[in-house]
C-alpha cells in the first residue's frame, strides 16, 4: 500500500454519505410532491450520520492508542447485555442487506470485568464486517459462552471467505479485501484493527479463521473474565 492510499480510500468512504445525504436534501426539498419523502430523507440522513460517527470515532480511537491514551473504564458489566445492544445496533444494516443472523446468548447474566462500551464496540465491528462480506440473503451465527475463566464470542458467516494467503494481514490497518472476488465493499479497513487493539487493551486474544476464498469466515475474541472466585460467585448468584 502507497502512503496517499489510506487517503484515497478515507475520500471514497466520506464521499459516499455525503452524497447520499445530499440526495436527502433533494428529497426533503420534494416532499410537498412526493409523499413519504421527508421521512425517506430523515431515515437516509440519520443511517449516513450513523455511519460517518462510527468512522471518525473508530479513527479517533485508533489515533489516541497510538499516543498510548485510550483507556478503559471497566466495571463489572452482563456482557450478555452489551452483546445484545450491539446487535440492535447493527440491526438496519443486517435488515438492509437480508441477512439471516442465528444468536446464541446465555439465559443467566454473564458478569465479565470489561468496558461495556468498549464490548459493543467490538461486537458492533465485527458484525458490520460479516455483512459487508457476505452477500445479500447470506448467514451469520454470533454465540457467546463461558468456558473456564474465559469469555468466547465466535461470529461466523457463509461469505467472501479470506483466502490463505491474506488471513496474516485481516487486523492490519487499512486491510480491505475487495479483489478477491472482484467485489467491491465499503468500509476504510480500520474496524478489524480497532477490534484487535480493544481485545488485548482487555487481555483477550482474536483471531480469524477460514477455509477459503467462497467458505465463510469466523471470528474468535477470548476475554478473560478478570476477577476473583468471591467476586464472580456474588453476581452469579
Amino acid at each position: 500500500m502507497t502512503r496517499m492510499e489510506p487517503l484515497a480510500i478515507l475520500a471514497h468512504e466520506l464521499r459516499n454519505p455525503i452524497g447520499a445525504i445530499r440526495n436527502a436534501v433533494v428529497l426533503m426539498e420534494a416532499a410537498g410532491s412526493l409523499p413519504g419523502a421527508l421521512d425517506q430523507a430523515r431515515r437516509l440522513i440519520a443511517r449516513q450520520a450513523g455511519q460517518l460517527s462510527v468512522l471518525v470515532e473508530d479513527l479517533l480511537d485508533l489515533a489516541s492508542f497510538a499516543r498510548g491514551t485510550l483507556t478503559l473504564r471497566r466495571e463489572w458489566t452482563d456482557i450478555g447485555q452489551e452483546v445484545q445492544a450491539a446487535i440492535e445496533a447493527c440491526g438496519w444494516v443486517i435488515t438492509a442487506s437480508s441477512h439471516a443472523l442465528c444468536i446464541e446468548l446465555p439465559e443467566k447474566p454473564m458478569y465479565v470485568f470489561v468496558d461495556g462500551a468498549r464490548v459493543r464496540q467490538i461486537v458492533t465491528n465485527l458484525l458490520d464486517n460479516a455483512c459487508k462480506y457476505t452477500p445479500a440473503f447470506g448467514q451469520i451465527r454470533l454465540a457467546l459462552q463461558r468456558i473456564d475463566d474465559q469469555i468466547i464470542l465466535s461470529i461466523q458467516d457463509n461469505g467472501m471467505g479470506i483466502s490463505s494467503e491474506r488471513l496474516p494481514y485481516v487486523f492490519d490497518l487499512f486491510t480491505r479485501f475487495d479483489s478477491d472476488r472482484g467485489a467491491s465493499t465499503r468500509g476504510l479497513g480500520v474496524g478489524l484493527a480497532l477490534v484487535r487493539e480493544l481485545v488485548e487493551l482487555h487481555g483477550g486474544i482474536v483471531h480469524a479463521c477460514s477455509g477459503g476464498v467462497g467458505r465463510g469466515s469466523a471470528f474468535i475474541v477470548r476475554l478473560p473474565v478478570c476477577g476473583s472466585s468471591d467476586l464472580l460467585e456474588t453476581h452469579e448468584r
